[in-house]
């Protein structure tokens, strides 16, 4: 029965398959799509919750407010519940997203009062929402490293069940057979929920249907791998067998291999490696413990998990680099680091775990400092792997490389008379402002308003202790990969006939600047100046709802129209956030503890908004080009950028380099290397002046 269900299985997928290649030459039949089942559907509704607490205070009915906040967060708490409550979830991470449930629900209460306060006080208002928003942008960062632990949890010995299940055919008895196919069943569907649970909270949906066809590809190939396993464990000496058996494990293998790849690409190496610092810690203090009890069994599950880990780590830096096409040496230095951990650190660790365990079974004076001393050595190994992965963040900001090569009339013309008035009124105060809005005057005045400026920016960073600058570089990790992803997604339109990247553009640059003056760094030099930046962004924000919302009008299909008004939602949602960060920064700088909570609000609304310009760009090209009305002119028009031009006739030193087989490399390819980041240049960027301030 058993090898007939193969047989059936391994038909039907065959006859699956060549009726989808059929589909596709045929224009008459639409080819069969995975359908998306749970992708961002958790983000979508935090942020849906979010978006129900942004109302204006003239318009504001606390009946109907009440219960549309009450509504949004009893079907967003349910969805928490389930993930906290997973049993794969840590005692210590279920606690947090317990204790930040309760502050949401308080910080839900604080709103709602200050909205029903009269006279309305506007900061105590701004300083009630930015509370509520950084709880709820807390909660989406512990929900994220939760779903990354539970990836972690399985995909470290992704292969090990398998290996062991094959063991099972071969040396194995009934007993040990019927447990290593529960825990190879019960790993698959381990891995499977682990997968949906990064899906519910990304917004990536086309690295989604990568991994949900994985996870379809692994539940239909689990119960016909463990057949096949009986199958050649109750007939041994089958060759056939042997290779049904084979046949299906390359096939879960492969299954495996892309689920593993496409979880990589919808999750932070930076979320993942501080994942594994903290599980590597979990499991030496479990190992002491063990030790110390003279159990055998936790310490030796113990020790492979942390040479499991360890090995995770390097092969998952190791991927990162190999995508790293620039700054070559922050890849020497990481690869150094990678190097030491997975030739020295590993291997003397399992010299000494393996010692250890020999000693106690056979009941011998174990040296637990030698034991102890090893897994520290390997833990502390893995964490400056981490750091040296996050020192990215420590080169140069792209803004101070850039220069000034012009303006665009049609979004300066975006700025208000107020704004205007404004300016002419700092400009007698402090010449030195926002680089996105103003120009510098080189006048003495200049320089002391500007080392003023500094100091209190230098300040700021000052008072932050060393972890707490970890976790600013940690944010900051996050919102350079999401600022990568604008590079390759944005940056390749021609930007000449098309406002919409210009606006996206001249966003991402703000965005920059604000978040390098939590570090410390870059051209804002003071907390005015990130109110006026995030003042500015709310206004681009605003005129690109407008160009949206006109190719909404337009599109005739009603799915895309819909996609395109939703991040658009979000557009306004984060723009707000990051309006109300900038705002409640400025008067709580005194404070450290609030320095370290607003800067990290503001990097993530940052990195937010940043993510959800994207989404708009690719949904409006989508819009207005594959949907286009013919008799209508599109609103903005979709070129990408003419490649390099390259000489006809190589110069001599390619030929040189030809001859000895340097693959025409020369010192002039490397200075003339097209920078992504140096097409950002011509949109109002001024290089900062003076000191660069402290740096991580």
């Amino acid at each position: 029965m058993a090898a007939q269900h193969a047989r059936d299985f391994a038909s039907k997928s065959l006859s699956d398959a060549l009726d989808q290649i059929r589909n596709v030459f045929d224009e008459n039949k639409q080819p069969t799509t995975l359908k998306l089942k749970v992708s961002g559907k958790l983000l979508d509704e935090i942020e849906e919750f979010e978006n129900s607490t942004l109302i204006d205070v003239d318009r504001f009915d606390d009946k109907r407010a009440r219960t549309q906040m009450e509504r949004h967060l009893k079907g967003l708490l349910p969805s928490i519940y389930r993930l906290a409550d997973a049993p794969q979830t840590r005692s210590t991470h279920q606690k947090a997203v317990y204790t930040h449930c309760k502050q949401l629900q308080l910080s839900l209460g604080n709103l709602l009062g200050e909205y029903n306060r009269q006279p309305p006080d506007q900061s105590a208002l701004s300083s009630a929402m930015q509370y509520l928003l950084n709880t709820t942008g807390d909660l989406k960062q512990l929900l994220i490293r939760i779903a990354v632990d539970h990836v972690t949890q399985t995909l470290v010995d992704k292969h090990g069940p398998l290996m062991a299940l094959g063991d099972a055919t071969k040396f194995g008895n009934d007993r040990r057979m019927d447990t290593t196919c529960q825990q190879f069943q019960a790993h698959c569907s381990r891995m499977v929920a682990a997968a949906y649970d990064v899906c519910a909270l990304t917004s990536n949906e086309e690295v989604c249907k990568s991994v949900q066809l994985a996870c379809s590809q692994l539940d239909q190939l689990c119960p016909h791998v463990i057949s096949a396993a009986y199958l050649l464990f109750k007939h041994p000496h089958s060759r056939t067998l042997e290779l049904n058996f084979e046949t299906f494990q390359s096939a879960y293998q492969r299954a495996t291999q892309l689920l593993f790849f496409s979880l990589g690409e919808l999750t932070s190496v930076h979320d993942m490696l501080n994942v594994m610092d903290e599980q590597m810690i979990g499991d030496l203090q479990r190992a002491v413990r063990a030790l110390s009890e003279n159990n055998e069994n936790e310490v030796q599950q113990a020790a492979v998990s942390m040479q499991h880990r360890s090995s995770h780590v390097c092969d998952v830096v190791t991927r990162k680099l190999d995508t790293q096409v620039d700054n070559l040496e922050y890849v020497d230095r990481v690869m150094e680091k990678v190097t030491l951990l997975r030739n020295e650190y590993t291997p003397a660790f399992t010299e000494v775990s393996r010692d250890t365990l020999s000693r106690l079974a056979a009941h011998q004076t174990v040296d637990e400092a030698r034991f102890r001393r090893a897994g520290s050595n390997l833990c502390t190994a893995v964490h400056d792997v981490r750091m040296a992965v996050l020192i990215e963040t420590d080169l140069p900001s792209e803004l101070e490389l850039l220069s000034v090569h012009g303006r665009n009339s049609q979004v300066d013309d975006i700025v208000t008379e107020n704004q205007v008035e404004d300016h002419k009124q700092s400009k007698a105060t402090s010449p030195d402002k926002s680089s996105t809005t103003h120009l510098h005057v080189d006048s003495p005045d200049h320089w002391v308003s500007q080392e003023n400026h500094q100091s209190e920016r230098a300040e700021l960073y000052a008072m932050l202790s060393r972890p707490e600058k970890e976790s600013m570089a940690q944010e900051m990790a996050g919102f350079l990969e999401e600022k990568k992803r604008f590079m390759r997604e944005v940056v390749r339109w021609d930007d000449s006939a098309n406002e919409i990247i210009v606006l996206a553009k001249k966003m991402c640059v703000i965005m920059m600047e604000m978040t390098d003056f939590t570090r410390g760094k870059g051209p804002l030099n003071s907390t005015m100046e990130v109110i006026q930046s995030a003042q500015h962004i709310s206004e681009l924000g605003q005129r690109l709802d407008q160009l949206c919302r006109h190719i909404a009008d337009l599109c005739p299909n009603s799915a895309s129209r819909r996609d395109l008004l939703a991040y658009l939602q979000r557009v306004t949602l984060h723009c707000h956030q990051l309006n109300i960060t900038g705002r409640v920064k400025a008067g709580v700088q005194a404070a450290r503890s609030e320095v370290v909570e607003n800067s990290t609000a503001l990097i993530q609304a940052a990195r937010n908004l940043m993510t959800a310009v994207v989404l708009t760009v690719k949904e409006s090209y989508i819009a207005s080009t594959k949907f286009r009305v013919h008799n209508r002119e599109p609103v903005v028009k979709w070129q990408m950028h003419a490649p390099a031009k390259k000489p006809l006739i190589p110069s001599e030193g390619h030929l040189v380099s030809d001859a000895y087989g340097l693959d025409g490399w020369s010192d002039s390819d490397e200075v003339n290397q097209p920078d992504a980041l140096g097409e950002l240049s011509q949109f109002d960027h001024m290089p900062a002046r003076g000191p660069s301030g402290v740096e991580f």
